[in-house]
């Protein structure tokens, strides 16, 4: 999911405005690392389940439906999801000079001195050295 809402938001920064543009260079840029990891890490667990060892029968296990569940929720429920309700256009920025919600260079707390600084709550808080 990281991957894919990566290229999610890097695809918003390349121009695509739109969802469906959006979904798309994400599905094709990164569909297919994710699920070659899953195959590669699910192949090489799968592997332990020809140990006579149960310890590695069980691992194996966790290992592949961890990968298998990972795989679903990503192309199956995370993109779709995307797709119908993400972010477009400039809506979902949280960083830069386009947002209000969170923007390091208006930040209160540099522009206290080194012994006062601003709480969560806005409150300033003197340090003591």
């Amino acid at each position: 999911c990281v991957h894919l809402g990566h290229m999610y938001a890097v695809a918003g920064e390349e121009g695509f405005e739109k969802r469906q543009e959006r979904f798309q260079i994400a599905a094709k840029r990164m569909g297919p690392t994710v699920l070659a990891g899953f195959v590669t890490t699910g192949g090489s667990a799968a592997v332990m389940f020809l140990c006579q060892i149960s310890f590695f029968n069980k691992m194996a296990a966790l290992i592949v439906l961890t990968v298998f569940f990972s795989l679903e929720f990503a192309l199956g429920f995370f993109l779709p999801i995307n797709l119908l309700f993400g972010p477009q256009s400039k809506s979902g920025i949280i960083y830069g000079e386009e947002s209000s919600i969170l923007c390091f260079r208006k930040c209160p707390c540099q522009t206290k001195s080194e012994n006062e600084k601003v709480g969560v709550s806005g409150e300033a808080i003197k340090a003591t050295v």
